[in-house]
């Protein structure tokens, strides 16, 4: 699994103020794995 885009919405999206559906933000593989590794840890 890959996360890219602009350093600024990736950071946005670490915190939780965005989305891994955000237009900025893309998810290639498996996206399970992201929403998984954001529910388990800390902001």
């Amino acid at each position: 699994m890959t996360v890219a885009g602009p350093v600024q919405d990736l950071m946005l999206l670490f915190a939780r103020r965005l989305t891994p559906d955000t237009a900025a933000v893309k998810v290639t593989g498996d996206g399970g794995l992201l929403e998984h590794w954001l529910a388990h840890t800390a902001v």
